[in-house]
């Protein structure tokens, strides 16, 4: 008995030496455990989850589940390579500059404004690099068979999208540091310089795509190969600079709204006690000491912000098709041919800009901006209710966070899907819910993005052995290392995924796009070209068209601007298949 009751004793002096170990150790092995289980839970959760997803039988989700699945592999893909040649770029600067000059802030910025036209260069060079490629093989069609040019043109289409995508958010997120390190000198955080650093963005953007269009000129009206590259070229390069505008300025005018619901001075000083552990801030996380602040009222207050630019993407897709009506008239004349008055044609002519396109895509992407952060916001109250020891910046709880966002965003575009499925609705309240549920998908690309990113960060701050001290060049091998693998695998298997749903997509619904690119890759050289006024670069998915059935075989589907022809192209092959 006694020797029974001294082992008990030992056992139980064992087991409070293992908990005062681990209480000594500051609870960090408890909080690694919590962050594997949640890794490994939330990941078979994903996995699972996506596998319900790509095998729905519901065409629309099925085809939205390949959109969530390429635009977050591209978004990580872009951030992660974007973040490793700005870590460089920055580490260079503070032990090259710094030392022998002093803090140069006005210096790194106009570096990182040269970056972002560096960026812009390659992307316009890349679309035309792989334009002509196409080119080439049209003037190889008489020697290639038919199986090998359709091998090669997928394989050419999928290499634009891919390409063109990654460069176009590599080059959206170069925008976005520049335009923060902008405001920061500026006013910090102040409310005036957030919304100021939006308006001198816009006119740069305004100005770098006016240069960039005299720079690829204007497209001649002979039918040269030659002449469809240019118009390939310009037509790839306006989608890209659509798009890099929409997500720049989004961002931007979202954290100036932020600025509006936070307190500025409360996040100013969360970061500066915080820039010993985190000098490189992520510009998408601009206000990371925000929703450790942020009450209840902030969580409703952007709600209401979203809402607000959900109405507004609403608007502007009725707004666009107001001014773009079926009946294909062009010019100063309504869809029942009557003459505009001259109030009315200036309205057609800004809706029918390229502008009113790019505000459609900001304000869509501004409702997810904003959803993000107030769904970030309220998580890690929750979290800090229940008690769960994660700091704001780790990974496990970037992970709650993007699981938490992805399941309430599917939730919402299955409600959406089935909307879209009713015989009640028209085409415009179609392309409305067809925009906001894209931008659902968006908010989850971006959500995560910020728990891959938040890895790589851990990853490459801590292995300070493998890195000899230097985490921007760790980052840069692992960037290199993730991206080589990712990159292939997304291009070859997710992208000509996308391609085909999106093609079967406009098939069901009577609808086909036209396109200069399918014309290269399936005409040879000297064929006659379809419609080529009326025609619409579509990346993700090029239809190809035969020739003499255009929408210039009908009346008035060449008089009007570029936008109305295009318009009148989807109409006139949706109605005449």
């Amino acid at each position: 008995v006694e020797e029974a009751h001294a082992e008990t004793h030992d056992s139980k002096e064992v087991e409070e030496a293992h908990a005062e170990h681990l209480e000594g150790e500051g609870g960090m092995l408890f909080q690694i455990d919590v962050a594997v289980a949640l890794m490994l839970l939330g990941g078979v959760v994903f996995n699972m989850s996506l596998f319900y997803l790509v095998t729905h039988p519901d065409d629309d989700i099925r085809l939205h589940s390949w959109q969530v699945i390429s635009r977050t592999m591209c978004i990580f893909t872009a951030v992660l390579l974007y973040r490793a040649f700005d870590g460089l770029v920055e580490a260079a600067a503070t032990y090259l500059i710094e030392p022998s000059f002093g803090p140069m802030p006005r210096l790194l910025l106009l570096i990182e404004y040269i970056g972002v036209f560096l960026l812009y260069g390659a992307l316009s060079w890349t679309i035309l690099f792989l334009t002509r490629q196409c080119s080439a093989i049209a003037n190889m069609a008489d020697k290639l068979e038919e199986k090998e040019r359709k091998v090669r043109g997928e394989d050419l289409k999928h290499r634009m999208t891919t390409w063109s995508s990654l460069m176009s958010d590599m080059t959206a997120f170069g925008w976005i540091d520049a335009g923060v390190s902008l405001r920061n000198m500026m006013g910090q955080e102040s409310v005036w310089a957030s919304f100021a650093t939006v308006g001198i963005t816009i006119g740069f953007l305004a100005a770098s795509f006016e240069v960039a269009a005299r720079v690829r000129g204007k497209p001649k009206e002979d039918q040269t190969v030659e002449t469809i590259v240019t118009e390939v070229w310009s037509e790839e390069a306006e989608e890209c600079e659509n798009e890099i505008a929409g997500t720049a300025i989004s961002l931007l005018l979202t954290q100036a709204v932020i600025a509006c619901v936070v307190s500025p001075e409360k996040v100013e000083h969360r970061r500066l006690n915080e820039a010993a552990h985190h000098h490189h801030q992520h510009s998408l996380d601009l206000h990371h000491g925000a929703h450790a602040l942020a009450t209840e009222g902030n969580v409703i207050a952007m709600v209401l912000v979203a809402l607000v630019f959900a109405v507004m993407t609403v608007a502007s897709v009725f707004a666009i098709n107001m001014a773009h009506p079926p009946s294909g008239h062009a010019g100063d004349h309504d869809h029942e041919g009557r003459r505009l008055s001259p109030r009315r044609t200036i309205t057609k002519a800004i809706l029918s800009s390229r502008w009113a396109h790019v505000f459609q895509h900001m304000a869509a992407m501004s409702f997810a901006w904003s959803l993000q952060y107030a769904g970030r916001w309220q998580i890690a109250r929750i979290l800090k209710q229940i008690g769960l020891p994660f700091t704001e910046h780790s990974t496990a709880e970037q992970v709650i966070v993007a699981l938490t966002l992805m399941l309430v965003s599917f939730a919402f575009i299955f409600v959406l899907d089935y909307f879209e499925d009713l015989d009640a609705t028209g085409e415009v309240a179609d392309r409305c819910i067809r925009s906001i549920s894209t931008a659902l998908g968006i908010l989850i690309g971006f959500s995560w993005e910020h728990s891959f990113e938040s890895g790589v960060t851990v990853l490459s701050t801590e292995l300070k052995v493998l890195a000899s001290s230097n985490p921007a060049t760790m980052r840069m091998v692992l960037s290199v290392a993730v991206s080589s693998v990712v990159i292939p695998a997304w291009r070859k298997h997710i992208v000509g995924k996308v391609h085909k749903l999106e093609l079967e997509h406009y098939e069901r619904n009577g609808m086909e796009l036209t396109s200069q690119l399918a014309w290269l890759l399936e005409s040879s050289h000297g064929k006659q070209q379809p419609g080529r006024h009326g025609t619409k670069v579509v990346r993700r998915m090029q239809a190809a068209v035969s020739p003499g059935h255009g929408p210039n075989d009908a009346p008035g589907g060449a008089q009007g601007s570029r936008a109305e022809s295009r318009m009148f192209s989807r109409e006139y092959t949706r109605l005449h298949p």
